[in-house]
């Protein structure tokens, strides 16, 4: 059982550090672990990450991406913490696609992440580095006028659970898990993003299991 010490120090370092997003009441401060020990002594280590589909949908726009990649830094605080890309590739529109279509097939998200617990599960909450995780625009399909046509920002904040410990972790993305941690994205409005990778240790310690505790 994680102490109410910890549950105290992580909303002193939401606040501090990722700004007015507002964690679920009752979480907790989160570390990482390789090999099932935790790490706390402010050591980085790198990290990367794949998956596969991911759909984007918000405001009106569905958004499908086949891959995910990623490449990132992490860091052994308390809370754990991450920063770096995650890129959604081979994206499509799937509203008005008859008429629609994205400018560009990638979804480059700069994004950094704090650790959190919440009645016993381990999540990890991404924000933007900067204003907000990426923009993208929609044009005409050519002989075609799209109704949607412009550009948009994709702004907030979500949230992956955390899976068992393993050489490549799993992470997961759903609209349950984001209103679990008390995460919201927006494009316009409310957007949900869902799918999973798998992110793994490159640096000293590639090989190793990574965790969380």
């Amino acid at each position: 059982m994680r102490s109410i010490f910890r549950v105290a120090l992580v909303t002193t370092l939401t606040t501090a550090c990722f700004g007015t997003v507002a964690l679920a009441s009752a979480s907790a401060a989160v570390v990482w672990t390789i090999n099932g020990v935790e790490q706390r002594g402010g050591g980085k280590e790198n990290v990367s990450s794949t998956g596969g589909k991911f759909t984007l949908n918000g405001g009106g726009i569905e958004i499908e991406c086949k891959k995910e990649s990623g490449t990132g830094t992490i860091t052994f605080s308390v809370p754990g913490t991450d920063a770096g890309t995650v890129e959604f590739g081979e994206c499509a529109l799937l509203t008005e696609k008859a008429a629609c279509v994205l400018a560009a097939e990638t979804l480059p998200f700069e994004v950094k992440t704090m650790l959190t617990e919440i009645t016993g599960t381990d999540y990890d909450l991404f924000t933007p580095k900067n204003a907000g995780f990426t923009t993208f625009k929609l044009n005409n399909v050519t002989g075609k006028t799209c109704s949607i046509k412009g550009n948009y920002a994709i702004t907030g904040s979500t949230a992956a659970q955390i899976g068992a410990q393993a050489v490549e972790l799993e992470f997961k993305f759903s609209e349950a898990i984001s209103t679990a941690v008390g995460a919201e994205l927006k494009i316009i409005g409310k957007a949900v993003l869902t799918g999973s990778f798998k992110e793994k240790m490159t640096g000293a310690n590639i090989g190793s299991e990574l965790g969380t505790f």
